[in-house]
């Protein structure tokens, strides 16, 4: 009954007051470098994720990582994410697009060296339409992103998108 339902109502406010904090400490940083490590680990914060990277959209060249969280940056920063159906379908379309069982899927995490990830998505940062780059995170167990960690995620991609161009040209 009521306890129920003020129990609940206290766990979204809760939620809704940690996504907006997230999305305030990512226009927050300062420089570019430090702007693109923040929304890795604020997506973090709203959305659990044991490897995540951020991607720029670079003409012709594809996307390139830019930002790394879960393992040695240095080790992917650079790199270009592969060449996978899924990211294809998320960049073409402008659609979220998450892999609930990587394995029986036969879907790796699109980054090559990555740790073997069961569980991923991949989403587009939009920029007026424009795709101007690719947030793609993953877990290391079977465990799903659910719908809702989508649409935080999603929250966390729309609120990045404006900065990338900024970042990409001062890196």
């Amino acid at each position: 009954g009521r306890t129920f339902t003020v129990e609940s109502g206290l766990v979204r406010r809760q939620a809704v007051e940690e996504l907006r904090g997230a999305l305030e400490a990512i226009h927050r940083s300062a420089r570019p470098p430090e702007a693109l490590e923040e929304v890795l680990k604020q997506l973090e914060r709203v959305v659990p994720t044991d490897f995540a990277v951020l991607a720029v959209a670079e003409p012709g060249a594809g996307l390139r990582i830019s930002a790394v969280r879960g393992a040695e940056p240095q080790v992917f920063e650079g790199a270009l994410l592969a060449d996978d159906a899924r990211v294809s379908l998320a960049r073409d379309e402008r659609i979220a697009v998450s892999v609930r069982d990587a394995e029986a899927d036969k879907a790796p995490f699109p980054l090559v060296g990555a740790p073997p990830m069961r569980s991923w998505m991949a989403l587009p940062l939009l920029l007026e339409g424009d795709v101007v780059g690719m947030l793609v995170a993953g877990r290391h167990a079977l465990d799903t992103f659910s719908n809702e960690d989508v649409l935080r995620a999603k929250a966390v991609a729309s609120w990045t998108a404006p900065a990338v161009p900024a970042v990409a040209a001062a890196l």
